[in-house]
């Protein structure tokens, strides 16, 4: 089960919206009281729960996505998308709120100017998320709109029920800090990428974080860091990938919801640590070569594994 944000996303393509610096600062700048003509135009749907929804739905395993929407067609349309793509709907319907709308202006260079409007998915109602009668295996949680105390009421309940919990937390989420650093501590998967962990850790190194991780209690951990690679804490064992393959960037769109799903994928459908990073890096590769979030999702698990470091973790001492 899924559980987070469903959203419509709508991509504007236009050399309009190359950045321009000014004080070493990059903006947007658009004349104002005009009109642009722009030559390209996506729509996609979008949101954390139904991004990594798709991934596991199209690696085989029997899914269900628990998110908000409005009473509109960008909610009928993520209904749709769903049912297309055979994933079971726990849709939670508001008639006060729209579905959430993103925004995406892309420059020439790849420039990504994001206009949101969190909508329905914004605010949770202590009565939306009712879990009775779900049997899950895993539950997948992304981005709650900053609602730690729900975040709390999923993990309790998944842990009375045996059910392991992956989190992919938001923004609102890590501005939490503690509170949040300790109800993380009774999952079983943590992914972040790296600005994310250096922020909720305070520290400005990924070997410090893996540290600070384990101090507070942490099993595994998960840090994505773009054309980098990522590391992974599991257990007594440090895991160090680099970048799966060189490839054009189109769009970053869901590339971390990609990889963080592929990586549960894998871990669910019974893989190794290694081959679990190497098809979440795989996902994520695949997913940047298009526009949207879901058009490059892959369907089959069996990727090359990718050459990756294991080391003992040691207090301050991991693969560079």
């Amino acid at each position: 089960v899924t559980i987070g944000s469903a959203m419509q996303d709508v991509f504007l393509l236009g050399k309009e919206f190359a950045a321009e610096s000014y004080e070493g600062a990059e903006y947007l700048i658009l004349p104002a009281a005009t009109k642009l003509d722009i030559p390209d135009i996506a729509n996609e749907i979008g949101g954390g729960a139904t991004n990594a929804a798709v991934t596991f739905a199209r690696t085989g395993l029997k899914t269900a996505c628990l998110a908000k929407i409005g009473l509109d067609g960008a909610g009928r349309e993520i209904e749709r998308r769903l049912d297309k793509e055979r994933i079971y709907n726990l849709l939670i319907r508001d008639r006060a709120h729209q579905t959430g709308v993103s925004v995406i202006l892309k420059g020439p260079q790849g420039e990504d100017t994001i206009l949101i409007h969190r909508g329905a998915g914004f605010e949770y109602k202590r009565t939306d998320v009712s879990l009775s009668g779900i049997e899950a295996d895993w539950i997948y949680i992304s981005s709650l709109g900053g609602d730690v105390t729900l975040l709390g009421r999923i993990i309790r309940w998944a842990v009375m029920q045996g059910v392991r919990v992956a989190v992919n937390p938001g923004q609102g989420e890590l501005e939490k800090g503690a509170r949040l650093k300790r109800l993380l501590r009774q999952v079983d998967v943590v992914i972040m990428n790296r600005p994310e962990a250096e922020y909720l850790f305070e520290e400005d190194r990924v070997s410090q974080v893996l540290v600070r991780a384990r101090q507070a209690g942490w099993h595994s951990l998960v840090v994505t860091d773009a054309a980098q690679g990522s590391w992974a804490l599991d257990g007594s064992y440090v895991y160090r990938s680099k970048l799966y393959k060189a490839t054009k960037v189109i769009d970053r769109t869901g590339a971390g919801d990609a990889y963080g799903s592929g990586f549960v994928a894998a871990v669910a459908a019974g893989k190794s640590i290694e081959q679990a990073l190497s098809f979440a890096a795989a996902n994520a590769t695949s997913v940047i070569g298009y526009i949207g979030a879901k058009v490059g999702i892959l369907r089959n698990l069996d990727v090359d594994i990718m050459d990756i470091k294991v080391s003992v973790f040691e207090s301050g001492s991991t693969p560079a």
